[in-house]
């Protein structure tokens, strides 16, 4: 079943400031302006809907600019953009609980507190605003709609404008990887930039059904989508290996548990994916030497030549194997 669409969130929200470490599932938070580019169409597309004016501009093959008007000045409302394939699997209502769902979880407390309010996460006036990390040549549509902020349910149904986005600029960059000994080698054809992700294969099944291009990708777009600015940590260029412990206990999470996961690469302008999506299936395994390591402090020492790793009273070799 594919996830909910989560691609833009209007600025209203009060997202505090993160550490680089990122989720998977967080709510991407959109509203820079995109640099000057040669293939931007500064065409402009007017609807005229029940409760809204969208004014679609500046579409790109990665972005574009939308102003939205309400047409009531009392309107407290909301806007998203989704493809146009998901348009039909939501509707005003589900949505709105949905970002109810997310306030209550991440601002319940402020909430409750009377330090924040329902109408602080909503917009009244008109806005413009950049909707960034769209796929080239793909089809969207923006909508959007009134929330009563006392309760936050819907009170209009969507008014919507369409976005076709430009054809986007390949790389001809060939990605592969190979995993050996807590290390994944990455090589690349030319040094083109490409992002670099990794997650628990429990966590990638939970959203993808299988491993076909179209999975990867979307897996690899709701990744780069979470990670938002924090983006040039996970882009590379040529040739790399990769700690895998070291990269997920830095930009993952704590800890990395031993068991089953998956690494994705590809080609990324800082725009959008520009390469086929390359994945790996690896079995992580912390040696014996990471594990003696992980609580009290070994000692090293050299005995008759060799390197003596001793913990708790247990003299290890180089290898992490106890020595008689």
């Amino acid at each position: 079943m594919k996830k909910i669409f989560t691609l833009f969130v209007a600025t209203a929200m009060l997202l505090s400031a993160q550490a680089v470490t990122v989720n998977r599932a967080q709510i991407k938070h959109v509203g820079f302006a995109p640099a000057a580019r040669a293939d931007v169409q500064n065409l402009a597309a007017n609807q005229n809907g029940t409760n809204f004016d969208i004014t679609v501009h500046s579409v790109a093959a990665a972005s574009a600019d939308v102003t939205i008007a309400p047409k009531a000045a009392d309107t407290y409302w909301y806007f998203t953009a989704a493809p146009a394939e998901y348009y039909d699997q939501v509707t005003p209502a589900s949505y709105t609980a949905y970002l109810k769902d997310y306030i209550d979880e991440n601002y319940g407390a402020y909430i409750q507190y009377g330090m924040a309010t329902y109408d602080m996460f909503l917009l009244q006036d008109s806005y413009r605003d950049t909707l960034s990390g769209l796929e080239p040549n793909t089809e969207y549509v923006v909508m959007a709609w009134g929330i009563d902020p006392t309760t936050f349910t819907a009170t209009t149904e969507f008014d919507t404008a369409h976005i076709h986005t430009l054809e986007g600029q390949m790389s001809d960059n060939v990605i592969t990887m190979a995993y050996a000994n807590g290390t994944l080698a990455i090589s690349a054809t030319n040094n083109d930039p490409y992002f670099f992700i990794m997650e628990s294969l429990e966590d990638y099944q939970y959203y993808e059904d299988d491993f076909s291009q179209a999975s990867l990708k979307d897996e690899a777009n709701a990744w780069v989508n979470s990670i938002g600015e924090k983006l040039p940590y996970f882009i590379y260029e040529g040739n790399q290996n990769i700690d895998v412990l070291e990269f997920y206990t830095t930009y993952m999470a704590e800890e990395m548990p031993n068991g089953d996961y998956v690494a994705l690469a590809c080609g990324h302008n800082g725009e959008y994916i520009n390469t086929a999506v390359t994945y790996a299936q690896f079995t992580y395994a912390a040696t014996a030497v990471e594990n003696v390591n992980a609580d009290v402090k070994a000692v090293k020492s050299i005995k008759d030549g060799q390197i003596v790793i001793e913990h708790n009273g247990v003299k290890y070799n180089v290898l992490g194997t106890e020595m008689k």
